[in-house]
């Protein structure tokens, strides 16, 4: 249907990534996303470090609870409304609105533990076999004197420095104030890199990255206002519905996010239609696309139902009218 061979493995995983990558961005997919492509996940926070950031494989939080108590998620945008609340969090501030739990969106980041200040990347492969095949990481970012990192690679300049894998390790020569990007090879099993302390020589783990991931970028949340425990638990637990990123596929054990196989064949079948010149390929692309968005509504009604949806009403009088912040 796509015009290649089914055990032409590398051709059938490029053309799925693309049919599953144009599904969960369709403009006409439902906020929460086709059945499938959410999920349930948990976080443990304290008050010292209330940040929430989350693995390779979310794109976004859609809805969370802090404490059994749905909270609203605002985006990056919204503390910088005209007339609005301002920065969070607003420091020593005698008004309620300070300590009021919200969920704030901050720009991405490189890796889940933040790097420290002056410290020495440090590398180290889980697979030997990613050693032999002479793997590389890619790393950018400012040095001691705030400039910017650069090397040759062969004869191309770049604005970072590579790291080859050895055993047990392999370290970045160049000290940092600043890490802003990491970039690596496709490998056999994953990789940790740490932040190393270079007076103590203390570890901190900052990222382990799977082996088909090349680029680390991550999502990050600011949690405001947190109460120092929840209800009778000495810890603060967060529980939230997340929308699932697309993941390269690239071996067929790989699972997909989309489920419906009429609609992947569909869609399939739309992608093929627009590469094509023949007479009324491209109303054809438009009607494949369709049914398969419709196969993935249908399988949401399957699966969710058509009445039994989540919606909140607030009744007469019991929803006070002031904003709620």
């Amino acid at each position: 249907m796509i015009g290649a061979c089914a055990g032409d493995i590398p051709v059938v995983a490029a053309k799925a990534n693309e049919v599953q990558m144009r599904l969960l961005t369709a403009e006409e997919q439902p906020d929460e996303g086709f059945f499938g492509t959410y999920a349930r996940m948990a976080f443990t926070v304290t008050t010292a470090n209330p940040y929430i950031t989350t693995p390779r494989g979310v794109a976004r939080m859609t809805v969370i609870d802090i404490c059994k108590k749905p909270v609203m998620i605002r985006n990056e945008w919204y503390e910088f409304l005209d007339f609005g609340t301002g920065l969070r969090p607003t420091g020593c501030c005698s008004s309620p609105l300070c300590q009021n739990i919200g969920v704030f969106e901050r720009p991405p980041v490189v890796t889940p533990v933040d790097f420290t200040k002056g410290n020495i990347l440090r590398v180290y492969a889980t697979d030997p076999g990613d050693i032999e095949a002479g793997k590389r990481v890619f790393f950018s970012g400012l040095d001691t004197n705030d400039a910017r990192i650069y090397s040759l690679d062969g004869l191309a300049r770049v604005n970072g420095k590579f790291v080859l894998l050895q055993s047990p390790f392999a370290d970045l020569d160049t000290p940092l104030n600043v890490l802003d990007g990491i970039q690596k090879d496709i490998t056999i099993g994953p990789v940790q890199i740490f932040g190393v302390d270079p007076v103590t020589s203390a570890q901190t783990l900052l990222v382990t990255m799977e082996a088909g991931e090349t680029t680390a970028w991550y999502r990050r949340y600011y949690l405001n206002g947190l109460p120092l425990q929840c209800l009778c638990k000495k810890t603060i637990d967060v529980v939230c519905m997340v929308k699932l990123e697309h993941v390269p596929m690239a071996v067929p054990t790989d699972y997909t996010l989309i489920q419906s196989i009429p609609a992947f064949i569909d869609e399939a079948r739309a992608i093929r239609m627009e590469g094509s010149d023949i007479p009324g390929a491209q109303p054809m692309a438009a009607q494949a696309h369709v049914r398969a968005l419709k196969y993935l509504f249908g399988e949401l009604d399957h699966y969710i139902g058509k009445q039994r949806v989540s919606i909140t009403v607030p009744l007469f009088g019991s929803q006070p009218l002031r904003q709620v912040i």
